[in-house]
């Protein structure tokens, strides 16, 4: 818990308490005359705490179970390798769906007819389509329906028979523009009056060309006309149609793709699903707030489907080929490292641990091997031990090592297949009250928080702690001026703050805005000089010390101290964690670079949160323990409030790509859904 409750303290508190070397020791002094505070009125307070509770805990057991059955399908979808969807079939409800879709969005605007009248005329935008190539395609499954034009997406194209080659939807970028196809192009189109309007894979819809005696050639008198029968994916000749002296001309033409298949869904919301301000490029170059539009469509067609096979006690093998799969260790379940899971084969004894081993060393031997191949893809040694190590874990060795694992399980008369599904799905089902316990932690956890700066009144700062303070944050500017890149920038080909800034002054002042509006939060300050930079400093400093101050006042009240012994071990830690990481730095280094009184403070807030979430010993381990009732803190009382629904949002667009050209699909819709690649 306290590795929970350190990681916390970063956000909740501050994470500049580690970063202001403070010399400033809070727990010897006497904070009375820095901060007010009522234990009493506090204690009393402890017992009103009230969260949200989880999902989890929230129903009876079969409802947390249905809650394993859906993080494994989850998992298993993130699994999944795009490459093996399928054209064909009926688009079923735990299926991966993988489409292309444009938004076609309606607004009313204001327009002034012959007359010279202003009137409200309705008009037609064209979002996304160059979400519109096959090989960037969206992914949809059960598991992520969270927004609700993905909920609508996916309950129109349930049931639709996907037939390869007709309905299916497929592009190509060879070849020429043929007659009665779909055309996405980008050009430029000048009106005679000089207007120029660039257009961004525009939708075009081709005709067919009238016929024509033989060796006559037909003089096209529109641009769709034009482009028929023009190389797709090469920049075209300039076009004008129209007569002389009113010519309207086409240029910088290139068609990008064509379609060859597919069978458009049209999906209607009668409300906007646009909620929030959504400022997008329209394909004709025009920036428009899709929150305003009168009328939204989603124009959906589907590319691919992939069934998401189930996880049952009879196909338990689904764990071992895909869930461990290549992650497979003897540690992953106790089965695979069962001592009685074994068999002789002639003078040898085969354990169902060893060939776990065995095959995690096939595993880290492929990964080795594309690593380097992928480092010198010419080299045809390199290419040869890659494809030798994809061999040895291809499907029909897997098959042969399953095969022996079962020998290995009859020594006990187990189904291996029964003994996997049971312990991964009781490990999962550990894991998610896990995470719901330490959810419902990480919550009581800033309720105390906010109580505690509520609890404690009238803070003012120490004046020495204050310039110990702006001291230290003034020599941390200084490493970052000498050391770091602008805007603390990781890029290698990012300007150094030296290149950008002729004096440290003049870094100051940008660092010192940056402070106001991140740490003051203001938004407006003014920030010209070194004279205001260093009032914002000190102004900071002086937050940050009386953040040590309401923790150390109340830390005291409960009798919470931290010896010298728990600082040195603290670093010693961190040194070691770092070092397992790749970092050197030894234990001193951590206590120069972050203060032993900072993280003597740090410390302090650990002991007081565990001192709150310290559970009764009775309760631990009953059924109605702290994981299921919230009435166990020993020191606190927590009403577990159900969980609300949340609202529908509709907000779907985002920068995503989609671009899965068929490496994992889990995660291709982005956070905002079935966002798709803007046309800026």
């Amino acid at each position: 818990m306290k590795n929970r409750i350190i990681s916390l303290l970063l956000v909740v508190v501050s994470c500049v308490l580690l970063l202001t070397g403070c010399a400033y020791n809070y727990q010897k002094k006497d904070l009375a005359n820095y901060a007010e505070f009522n234990l009493d009125a506090f204690k009393a307070l402890l017992a009103t705490i009230e969260v949200e509770d989880g999902e989890f805990a929230y129903g009876d057991e079969e409802a947390r179970k249905a809650l394993v059955a859906d993080e494994i399908y989850a998992r298993l979808v993130k699994l999944a390798d795009a490459e093996d969807k399928v054209a064909t079939g009926t688009i079923a409800e735990k299926d991966i769906f993988y489409y292309c879709y444009y938004v076609v969005a309606t607004f009313d605007e204001k327009e002034k007819n012959e007359e010279g009248v202003e009137e409200t005329v309705e008009k037609e935008y064209v979002f996304y389509a160059t979400n519109m190539t096959a090989s960037k395609f969206q992914t949809l499954a059960l598991y992520d329906l969270e927004k609700e034009v993905d909920k609508k997406i996916m309950a129109a194209v349930l049931g639709i028979n996907m037939i390869e080659g007709e309905t299916a939807y497929t592009t190509t970028t060879e070849g020429t523009a043929a007659g009665n196809a779909v055309v996405y192009v980008t050009y430029k189109e000048t009106t005679p009056d000089g207007t120029t309007t660039e257009y961004t894979n525009k939708r075009v819809e081709l005709p067919i060309l009238p016929e024509v005696e033989e060796g006559e050639e037909y003089t096209p008198v529109s641009f769709e006309e034009y482009l028929v029968g023009k190389e797709i994916a090469k920049t075209l000749t300039d076009f004008e149609v129209g007569e002389e002296g009113n010519k309207t001309k086409y240029s910088a033409i290139k068609i990008g793709w064509q379609v060859e298949t597919g069978e458009e869904v049209v999906v209607n919301f009668a409300e906007n699903p646009f909620t929030t301000t959504t400022s997008q490029k329209s394909d004709n170059g025009k920036t428009k707030n899709l929150k305003d539009a009168k009328e939204v469509e989603y124009h959906i067609y589907p590319v691919g489907r992939q069934e998401v096979e189930e996880l049952t006690e009879d196909n338990g093998k689904l764990v071992f080929t895909t869930l461990l799969g290549d992650g497979i260790s003897t540690t992953s379940l106790d089965c695979l490292s069962d001592a009685e899971y074994k068999y002789t084969e002639g003078d040898k004894e085969i354990t169902i641990k060893s060939l776990v081993e065995e095959l995690a060393g096939k595993y880290k031997t492929l990964s080795d091997a594309k690593t380097a191949y992928d480092k010198t893809p010419a080299n045809e040694t390199l290419k040869k031990n890659y494809e030798d190590a994809k061999a040895a874990v291809a499907d029909d060795k897997l098959d042969e090592y399953w095969a022996k694992m079962q020998k290995c399980a009859d020594a006990k008369e187990d189904d291996l297949s029964k003994v996997m599904y049971t312990q991964y799905t009781e490990d999962v089902y550990d894991e998610l009250e896990e995470d719901y316990n330490a959810e419902i932690q990480d919550k009581v956890t800033v309720e105390l928080w906010k109580l505690i700066q509520e609890s404690v009144k009238n803070v003012t700062a120490p004046e020495r702690a204050v310039k110990d303070a702006y001291k230290q944050n003034l020599e941390a500017f200084k490493y970052k001026y000498y050391t770091g890149k602008v805007n603390d920038s990781t890029a290698t080909d990012a300007k150094t703050n030296l290149e950008t800034y002729a004096t440290f002054k003049l870094y100051l002042v940008d660092a010192a805005k940056k402070v106001a509006t991140d740490e003051l939060e203001k938004k407006d300050v003014k920030c010209e000089t070194y004279d205001d930079a260093v009032a914002i400093l000190n102004e900071y400093a002086e937050k940050q010390v009386k953040e040590h101050v309401v923790i150390w006042t109340v830390s005291k009240a409960f009798d919470i101290e931290v010896a010298d012994t728990e600082i040195e071990n603290f670093a010693l830690l961190q040194s070691y964690y770092m070092q397992i990481y790749g970092y050197s730095i030894t234990s001193d280094q951590i206590l120069d670079q972050y203060g032993k009184e900072n993280i003597r403070t740090y410390l302090a807030f650990d002991k007081l949160i565990g001192h709150f979430l310290e559970v009764e010993e009775d309760n631990a381990d009953t059924e109605e323990d702290e994981s299921k009732n919230g009435t166990a803190y020993k020191n606190i009382t927590v009403k577990r409030n159900p969980p609300e629904v949340e609202e529908e949002e509709g907000d779907n667009t985002g920068d995503n790509t989609g671009d899965n050209t068929g490496d994992n699909t889990g995660d291709n819709t982005g956070d905002e859904g079935n966002g798709g690649e803007t046309n800026e």
